[in-house]
């Protein structure tokens, strides 16, 4: 499995600056993306941002939205999993007392990194350099 941040999903369904990238990514994979409720949340959050900034409709946001949720029926390209929250929290807070000094990572980003720990993925894409180097330091495979 493949755990994707925001950003790396955002781009999947928008057109922005890392969308080709993206699109060439998941063309070449054959493993399901990850998708838990802080995913929802997350895409939901990143839609209504670009929503407010004028970067998209509300109307397109509600459709991207709607279009994802069809990918991620039984039959889609994302596989739904459940994080267990306290052991994700517990690994984000010993992630940030190892690594937050070295890397300056945001606590959202650390915690993308404890779930992926939590559900034991081996994959990490995001287009956000301290998070890939904070994900490739405890063990997962990142874009390069």
């Amino acid at each position: 499995m493949i755990y994707c941040d925001t950003s790396f999903l955002i781009s999947l369904y928008v057109g922005d600056s890392h969308s080709r990238e993206t699109e060439r990514h998941l063309a070449t994979c054959s493993d399901p993306l990850v998708w838990t409720k802080w995913h929802g949340l997350e895409f939901r959050t990143g839609l209504e941002a670009r929503v407010g900034r004028g970067l998209t409709r509300h109307d397109e946001a509600n459709r991207i939205f709607d279009l994802l949720s069809k990918q991620r029926s039984p039959a889609g390209i994302y596989e739904s999993c459940s994080v267990n929250w306290r052991a994700a929290l517990d690994e984000a807070t010993r992630l940030a007392a190892d690594y937050g000094e070295k890397f300056t990572s945001r606590s959202l980003d650390v915690l993308q990194v404890a779930i992926c720990v939590q559900l034991e993925v081996e994959q990490f894409w995001s287009f956000d350099t301290r998070q890939n180097d904070l994900a490739e330091t405890v063990g997962l495979s990142v874009l390069k």
